[in-house]
C-alpha cells in the first residue's frame, strides 16, 4: 500500500473542505454560485498554465488524440458536476445537495469493476456503507423528515455522477501525463465550457475590486489548484474507488469549519457522521492480509 498516495489524496480533498470559507464571502460580494465556478476554473487554469510552463514546458504538450481524456475531466465531470449541484442547491438545499454529491464513491466503485477491473473487497464496501450513512448524518439529512422532489433528486444524482467521472478519465491520463498536464488542461476546458453559463462583463465588474480579487484568487489556489494535484498525484498509485472513499474527508473539513468559523450547531448526529467517515479513511488504510 502506498501511504504517501493515501495521504495525497485526503490532503487535497481536505483542502476542498474550506471553500466554503472564499464561497461565502464571494457570493455575499454580489457573485453569482455560476460567476464564482467560472472565475474559479478561469484562474485555476491560469495559474497552472503558469506554474506548469515554469516547471517544465513539456508538460503543456499533449496528443490530440488524448484530448478526450481532458474534455472528461474538465468538461464532462467538473463541469457537469456544478452544474448540477448548483441547480440542487437551488432546488432542495444544501444538505440534500451534498448528500447526493456524496453518492460519488458509489459510482466510482461500479464504474471501477467495469472499465478497470478493480476488486470488490469486503474491505472496501465497508468503507463505502460507513461512508454513504456517515454522509447522511452529516448533512443532517437523517436528522428529520426531508422530501426530495424526483427533479432534485435526478440533478443531484447527476452531480454525484458528474464527480465520480473525474476519477474514471483521470485514471488513464496519470499512466500518460504527469499531474500537472492533467490538472492545467482539465482547467483550461472547463474554463472553455463555462463561458456559455455566464456574463463575462457583469463577471470582471464584480471581480474588479482588489478584496474580491483577492479571494478569487485564494479559492483558486488553495481550494482549486492545490487539492486537484494533489489527488491527482495520489490516483498514480491509488484504486479509484479507494480513492473516490477517501476523497470524502472533504465534508469531515467542511464540517469543522461550519463548526469553528461559521459557529454552526454541534449535534450528535453530525459527530457521528464525521465519525463513520473518518471510520471508512482507517478501514481503507488497514493492511489486507
Amino acid at each position: 500500500m502506498n501511504h504517501a498516495a493515501y495521504l495525497s489524496i485526503i490532503f487535497g480533498a481536505g483542502l476542498w473542505g474550506f471553500i466554503s470559507i472564499w464561497l461565502n464571502f464571494l457570493m455575499d460580494s454580489g457573485l453569482s454560485s455560476y460567476q464564482v465556478s467560472a472565475t474559479r476554473v478561469t484562474l485555476g487554469a491560469i495559474i497552472m498554465l503558469v506554474i506548469t510552463a515554469y516547471k517544465n514546458p513539456e508538460y503543456l504538450k499533449i496528443k490530440l488524440k488524448d484530448s478526450w481524456l481532458f474534455i472528461g475531466t474538465g468538461i464532462i465531470s467538473l463541469l457537469f458536476f456544478n452544474f448540477n449541484y448548483f441547480v440542487t442547491i437551488r432546488n432542495g438545499g444544501v444538505a440534500i445537495a451534498a448528500m447526493l454529491l456524496y453518492t460519488a464513491p458509489a459510482f466510482v466503485v461500479i464504474m471501477s469493476v467495469i472499465f478497470f477491473k478493480e476488486k470488490v473487497t469486503l474491505q472496501k464496501i465497508l468503507a463505502l456503507c460507513s461512508t454513504l450513512l456517515g454522509c447522511a448524518f452529516l448533512t443532517g439529512v437523517l436528522a428529520g423528515k426531508i422530501s426530495i422532489a424526483s427533479g432534485t433528486l435526478f440533478t443531484g444524482l447527476l452531480s454525484g455522477f458528474g464527480y465520480a467521472l473525474y476519477s474514471i478519465f483521470a485514471k488513464p491520463a496519470t499512466e500518460k501525463y504527469h499531474p500537472l498536464t492533467i490538472t492545467t488542461y482539465t482547467f483550461v476546458f472547463a474554463a472553455l465550457g463555462n463561458l456559455a453559463f455566464i456574463n463575462v462583463p457583469d463577471t470582471l465588474a464584480k471581480t474588479s475590486s482588489l478584496h474580491v480579487l483577492l479571494a478569487c484568487l485564494g479559492l483558486a489556489f488553495f481550494c482549486t489548484v492545490l487539492p486537484y494535484l494533489f489527488y491527482t498525484k495520489g490516483l498514480e498509485k491509488v484504486d479509484p474507488g479507494i480513492a473516490s472513499i477517501l476523497a470524502t474527508i472533504e465534508l469531515v473539513v467542511a464540517s469543522i469549519v461550519g463548526f469553528t468559523i461559521f459557529k454552526e450547531e454541534v449535534t450528535l448526529e453530525k459527530l457521528l457522521g464525521i465519525i463513520l467517515i473518518m471510520f471508512s479513511v482507517v478501514l481503507l488504510n488497514l493492511k489486507r492480509k
